[in-house]
């Protein structure tokens, strides 16, 4: 139970910054170029496909599928939702194939939630960072500061 309210926190944060995220680039549309967009679209579809992967269902999108940014807050609720979701429904010590070309590539559930939430973190820092390139102040997604 420990490890699931870790992730349902972890996950509802991630939600939370990319909305901001996707509420700046509305405010923006027109200044964010289309990289950005992409990277960010990136983030949203990896997530989608490893929780697809996770549930052993076909993929919507692809990695790099740049939908319009009217799609952006309903895939990012999606999976929210999906991921909420899934976290009631499994055992995160559990282990999943991650590669189908090796029997011996399995991973823990929970590190697989762990390499999703790093993989956007990752992604988030580069959107930030070009933000910046074009003279776009990125939104405040710090959750915890220090005085």
């Amino acid at each position: 139970m420990m490890f699931k309210t870790f992730f349902e926190d972890k996950f509802k944060r991630e939600h939370s910054r990319l909305r901001r995220i996707i509420e700046f680039f509305e405010d923006q549309e027109n200044k964010i170029p289309e990289s950005v967009m992409k990277l960010m679209a990136h983030i949203m579809n990896a997530q989608h496909i490893w929780l697809c992967h996770l549930k052993s269902i076909p993929a919507e999108s692809d990695f790099w599928d740049l939908p319009p940014l009217h799609f952006f807050h309903r895939l990012n609720n999606q999976n929210l939702t999906e991921t909420l979701d899934y976290l009631e429904k499994e055992v995160l010590l559990n282990t999943i194939q991650t590669n189908p070309y090796e029997e011996e590539q399995q991973k823990r559930i929970m590190d697989v939630l762990h390499y999703m939430l790093e993989h956007a973190a990752y992604h988030r820092g580069q959107v930030a960072l070009n933000l910046k390139i074009h003279n776009l102040q990125p939104p405040e997604l710090q959750m915890m500061t220090f005085d």
